[in-house]
């Protein structure tokens, strides 16, 4: 179940539709912390403009701590956070990644 969660959540993301996409992953999140279903309500928040919910789900994606790599990719690449890696709360996140 979680696998598919987790696809479902980012066909929603890969097709624009943010908003389904972010209460998906929430709800998943609300079932089983994942770092990865926190980092598409991230990225679905941030390509809404909505950066301080975006910020705070980075946050919770962090601390999660399930895929510490790939959340640090996410980051680095995903389109959506094109406006953020400039903001000095994504990058003590980012950079709490390394540690």
């Amino acid at each position: 179940r979680v696998y598919s969660e987790h696809a479902l959540a980012h066909v929603l993301l890969r097709v624009a539709r943010f908003e389904e996409a972010a209460e998906y992953a929430a709800a998943s999140f609300a079932r089983q912390h994942s770092t990865s279903m926190a980092a598409v309500v991230a990225r679905s928040a941030a390509a809404l403009g909505d950066e301080h919910t975006a910020l705070g789900w980075l946050d919770a994606a962090v601390e999660a701590d399930t895929d510490p790599g790939g959340l640090a990719h996410v980051m680095d690449a995903a389109p959506e956070f094109a406006h953020l890696r400039s903001n000095p709360r994504f990058v003590l996140l980012r950079q709490r990644l390394d540690e």
